[in-house]
């Protein structure tokens, strides 16, 4: 298994490239202005809080993409026969793929979120400037992106089956239903009540209300807090789905050699 998860991260080195770009380039726009603004403590909450929502949604993009390409990329330059040679069942390829999406990219996401936090600490302390956003404190951080990963495993899993399958654009064929759903809601009732529970079971979470950068306007991350998101029925019953479409994937993967 640990061999299978390194594999995957020496075959997709801008799993670790890309994030550390973005997320350099976040904490450093957010020293620079907290350098200017130091003495206006609620901006300086707000634009934290809006520097820990973007390195969220950049690892969860950056999810998504590796999911598609997990198994799509295999079966397009025909890797999949020589991975196959080797004694790595179906299964245990599948759950190392699943542990980069779900635990590796996550945990490089908290890292940066930590980091963010030491760079913020040491700008501000100085200046006697308190922090008071959702993702403050090493504590939080951990739970926000631990819950989060929960929340948005189903997504990730159908990603990975529609990867397994789909020949070409694979994060198109995976998202238009929801946005067919999205549209035909649009039309025929207008509140819109299911594309924003299927866009808030992906970067929905994190994607930020108000971008005016001020904190008073709380969004989703700060409504449903981590805590309250892990008693949630909801996040379970995702997990559980999550599950069941790795087994998908595993056999839809065991098929497809099959059909090489």
């Amino acid at each position: 298994m640990l061999w299978s998860v390194r594999r995957e991260l020496w075959e997709h080195r801008w799993l670790w490239i890309v994030p550390l770009m973005i997320g350099t380039i976040v904490v450093a726009v957010f020293a620079g202005v907290a350098g200017v603004h130091a003495g206006n403590a609620q901006k300086l909450s707000g634009l934290f809080d809006l520097a820990s929502r973007m390195l969220l949604m950049t690892g969860t993009i950056v999810s998504f993409v590796y999911c598609a390409e997990a198994l799509h990329g295999e079966r397009r330059d025909r890797a999949i026969l020589f991975w196959k040679s080797w004694p790595v069942g179906d299964g245990t390829t599948v759950t190392a793929k699943a542990m980069v999406a779900m635990l590796v990219v996550p945990a490089l996401t908290l890292t940066l979120l930590l980091g963010a936090q030491v760079i913020a600490r040491f700008v501000l302390v100085p200046k006697g400037v308190e922090l008071h956003a959702p993702m403050g404190s090493p504590a939080a951080a951990a739970l926000e992106v631990f819950a989060a990963t929960l929340w948005i495993a189903p997504v990730y899993a159908w990603i990975m089956v529609v990867s397994a399958w789909a020949r070409r654009a694979v994060l198109l064929v995976a998202f238009l239903p929801a946005l067919l759903v999205s549209i035909l809601e649009a039309m025929t009732r207008g509140d819109g009540a299911i594309g924003h529970a299927l866009f808030y079971r992906g970067v929905g979470r994190h994607w930020p209300m108000n971008l005016s950068v001020d904190f008073a306007s709380r969004g989703p991350m700060i409504a449903t807090p981590a805590p309250e998101l892990l008693r949630s029925p909801a996040l379970w019953a995702g997990v559980l789905l999550a599950a069941l479409l790795l087994g998908v994937v595993a056999r839809l993967r065991r098929t497809m050699m099959a059909l090489s």
